[in-house]
């Protein structure tokens, strides 16, 4: 008798071991729902040992870790809408910035060009013109000087005080600068009156950049 009362106490700790190891199983696949069934709790509470603390604790463990895989997936869910979201925005700017009417361009603080609109690029010289890679999007402001904002204006009608006005917009001693300049178009062999603007903006480091619009007043002279 006493030997058949050990087997069975023995038999049901294998079994509830077994259980216990089965629900971990189904926790490292995220099956939390066999995780928390393969769980047999058969005691009452007056009569927990410590089989039954196991127990519960895998149950705790697995409630939260569902809720944590939920909380998880509605994140991802949201992240991926903001991306798209996002994207959609990209392209929407890119598009509006492509198809203006005006020429622009982006500056840093040295007054290196780095970015331009397909207007802007097509007017410039082969030899200056911006890989595709650089093409309508901020550069780091530490990378290679790629060419000044003096090319786009001949000799006579670049601003003398053209770096100090742009400085001014950097320290916030002025909100805008605009005068007007030509430029030699070697395509058609005539030169552009370009009425320019520039104002200040920031990157999404919050460094100061340049944003410069030119609008072609040549017919209107």
């Amino acid at each position: 008798i006493s030997q058949f009362i050990l087997f069975y106490v023995m038999n049901q700790s294998v079994s509830r071991l077994r259980n216990l190891s089965s629900s971990l199983k189904y926790l490292t696949l995220q099956n939390y729902d066999k995780a928390r069934n393969a769980v047999v709790r058969t005691k009452a509470s007056y009569l927990n040992d410590e089989f039954d603390d196991l127990e519960k604790s895998n149950i705790h463990l697995t409630d939260t870790l569902q809720l944590l895989n939920n909380e998880n997936v509605i994140f991802k869910d949201n992240i991926e809408k903001q991306i798209e979201k996002l994207n959609l925005a990209k392209s929407f700017s890119e598009r509006l910035i492509n198809e203006s009417n005006s020429y622009l361009l982006i500056q840093d603080r040295n007054l290196n060009i780095l970015s331009v609109n397909s207007k802007l690029e097509h007017l410039l010289d082969p030899a200056i013109q911006l890989t595709s890679d650089d093409k309508n999007r901020l550069i780091d402001t530490c990378s290679e000087e790629l060419f000044h904002f003096k090319l786009l204006c001949t000799d006579t009608t670049y601003p003398l005080d053209y770096a100090e006005k742009i400085l001014e917009l950097v320290t916030e001693k002025n909100m805008h600068f605009s005068h007007d300049a030509n430029y030699f178009d070697k395509e058609r062999d005539e030169v552009l009156h370009i009425a320019w603007s520039h104002v200040k903006v920031e990157d999404e480091r919050e460094e100061p950049l340049i944003l410069s619009e030119g609008i072609d007043l040549t017919q209107r002279i």
